[in-house]
């Protein structure tokens, strides 16, 4: 009976240092997923080109923001003018015609975003970043289908 309770300890201590080293990465390192890393990370970045980046980014999330407040409430007016038959066709293209308009701001937007971005990687971090953005792309027209 000690012997058996003594082997069980004895592969209970076995398989909790090997289940340690794996999870540790003492048999290997191991690396980090790549989309677990920073951008700044994943492109190599400057402490400069981080800092612009960074800028941009917020400028580009809050215009961004305002737009889309401006868009969601432009297409809940259309919905309830489009619902509402008193209402005459004309006022409904010229929403549709707004709502338009903020979408087209929205993607102007995004790609003076990238432009800003472009002008500040070197041509191998720019390669990286729109090999990035467009795998992104890609996964989330399959998660679509």
């Amino acid at each position: 009976m000690k012997r058996s309770v003594g082997f069980a300890l004895f592969l209970l201590l076995v398989f909790s240092l090997v289940n340690t080293q794996l999870v540790h990465g003492i048999m290997g390192e191991k690396e980090v997923p790549k989309e677990e890393k920073s951008l700044e990370e994943r492109l190599n970045l400057s402490a400069s080109q981080t800092e612009e980046i960074e800028l941009l980014k917020e400028r580009y999330l809050k215009e961004k923001e305002v737009i889309k407040e401006e868009l969601r409430a432009k297409e809940f007016e259309f919905k309830e003018k489009y619902l509402d038959k008193s209402v005459d066709s004309k006022v409904l293209t010229l929403l549709q015609e707004e709502i338009i308009y903020l979408k087209n701001k929205l993607f102007r937007l995004r790609n003076e975003y990238k432009l800003e971005i472009r002008e500040l990687l070197s041509e191998e971090q720019l390669k990286e970043w729109v090999s990035e953005w467009e795998s992104r792309k890609s996964s989330c027209h399959k998660e679509k289908e």
